[in-house]
């Protein structure tokens, strides 16, 4: 990625000037280049493709565990939203995973990402990793506020860069994850 990597003190200036918003923001979550989140609900995608919330630790704070080899939606607490085209960001695995066995997907982040469900009558979009557990022998908790990823930011504003044009593939699936409700994140203009 190109552009400057946001530093703790570059984050609260962004977080002031409401280009970058994070709640709740808890200041010990901040390290020198990285923010912390933090798992809150567990969700499963079923046979019929819908998405259910399985566990939800703001409701009840037991556990969860996840079976050997299982694979869950990872919903996590803090709500992260990008004001600002020029600041995208990815996400990095907690290093306690590791030690877990357990393995996460994650994407990026960028203006485009939580924002288009208040406008369609939804709730936000949240952040969601996918989690697995890649022991086969042994079963995982997953504690309430457990550290899932680190978020990185990158401030582009000032570093150019060249128009995107998308292949008419591109935009068949944007429009289809649109009809969904779920944004990809890239801003496709009028789609012309």
């Amino acid at each position: 990625m190109f552009g400057n990597l946001v530093n703790n003190k570059q984050l609260k200036d962004l977080l002031k000037q409401k280009a970058v918003e994070i709640e709740p923001f808890e200041l010990n979550n901040l390290s020198t280049v990285h923010y912390t989140l933090h798992i809150n609900k567990i969700k499963v995608r079923q046979s019929n493709g819908t998405i259910v919330t399985v566990h939800d630790f703001s409701e009840n704070r037991n556990p969860y565990t996840l079976k050997a080899g299982q694979y869950v939606i990872a919903e996590i607490m803090e709500k992260v939203k990008l004001n600002c085209d020029a600041i995208v960001g990815k996400f990095i695995p907690a290093s306690s995973l590791i030690e877990m066995g357990l393995s996460i997907t994650a994407g990026k982040i960028d203006k485009k990402y939580g924002t288009h469900g208040p406008e369609q009558g939804k709730p936000s979009e949240m952040i969601v990793f996918g989690l697995i557990n890649q022991i086969q022998d042994s079963d995982v908790q997953i504690e309430p506020k457990m550290r899932i990823a680190h978020m990185e930011l990158f401030d582009l504003r000032g570093v150019s860069s060249d128009e995107v044009v998308l292949s008419e593939d591109e935009k068949r699936r944007f429009f289809y994850r649109y009809l969904r409700g779920a944004s990809d994140g890239v801003d496709y203009g009028d789609g012309s």
